[in-house]
């Protein structure tokens, strides 16, 4: 059986865990491989499994030790990369495919005033990390400024997927209320940026503001108010909330209009659309770029 591994450095909930777990499901179901899951405490990752109200299986799960060496291809995401690199856990293998999440964008985009912001120098991150060949894959508007910055390392544009089948059986309800993401919504010290959040309940009266720290199984909101988060420079990367609500038949209000940012949302949004069956066609076809087989 073929085999890859995924590493994920991921310490709490976010999507670009949601990401790795909904591919490695993908890999596993769709394309049969054997899966080796290598993540930064097992019992963190259960917990994230636990909160993503989602039913993952996995074939082996470990720790990330100090020198992680895998003859065949690995699977990690940009942060997680970049993280490894900083708590000193090498990564040796054969070949190494790279996701993009929001830390790749700020990076890039030069934002270091943001927070999660990824203080590194890129040559140092690889000349610690060992691969024969390494891809990088994200949207069209972070590639234009990785072509420009690093011509010499290999990329493709790439859309991350939704695993339907998972979010299908998320056990949720309709509570008929909609909600959005507070100004703060990481509870970081002063962010410094006007709090928009009385100008959302003004146009949204009936609406709950909600923080990370807030007990609530998103999924039961029948509506999401799509506002920018100024503590990451006001980018989105993804958007998967959004995609989550649309495939689950639940409202989306732009508060914000996404299409007036160059980032990886609007690029989503033009790929995927808005509407729901499109969506779920091109979420569950296979994936155009493949470059772990």
């Amino acid at each position: 059986m073929k085999k890859i591994s995924i590493i994920s450095n991921h310490r709490g909930m976010n999507g670009s865990v949601i990401g790795l777990l909904d591919f490695q499901q993908y890999l596993h179901d769709y394309e049969k491989y054997n899966i080796k899951f290598l993540c930064n405490k097992v019992h963190i990752n259960r917990n994230i499994v636990k909160q993503s109200y989602r039913k993952y299986s996995f074939n082996d799960i470990d720790t990330i030790k100090e020198i992680n060496y895998i003859k065949h291809c690995i699977v990690t995401d940009f942060k997680s990369l970049v993280t490894t690199f900083i708590d000193g856990k090498r990564i040796i293998a054969d070949k190494g495919i790279v996701l993009d999440n929001l830390e790749l964008t700020l990076f890039l985009n030069e934002r270091e005033g943001a927070m999660f912001y990824p203080n590194i120098n890129m040559y140092d991150c690889l000349n610690f990390h060992r691969f024969k060949e390494i891809i990088f894959l994200m949207p069209p508007s972070n590639k234009v400024i990785w072509d420009k910055k690093y011509s010499d390392l290999s990329s493709y544009v790439f859309y991350k997927k939704i695993n339907t089948n998972m979010l299908k059986n998320i056990d949720y309800k309709n509570n008929g209320k909609i909600f959005f993401r507070s100004h703060n919504f990481y509870n970081l010290p002063d962010i410094g940026y006007l709090n928009i959040s009385e100008f959302i309940r003004d146009k949204y009266p009936n609406s709950i503001e909600l923080s990370i720290v807030n007990d609530y199984n998103i999924f039961d909101f029948s509506g999401y108010i799509y506002n920018k988060k100024p503590e990451v420079s006001y980018y989105e990367q993804f958007g998967r909330l959004i995609f989550e609500f649309i495939l689950l038949n639940k409202k989306i209000y732009w508060f914000d209009n996404p299409y007036e940012w160059n980032d990886g949302l609007k690029d989503y949004l033009l790929y995927y659309s808005e509407d729901r069956e499109k969506i779920e066609y091109m979420m569950n076809k296979k994936y155009n770029v493949r470059p772990w087989e």
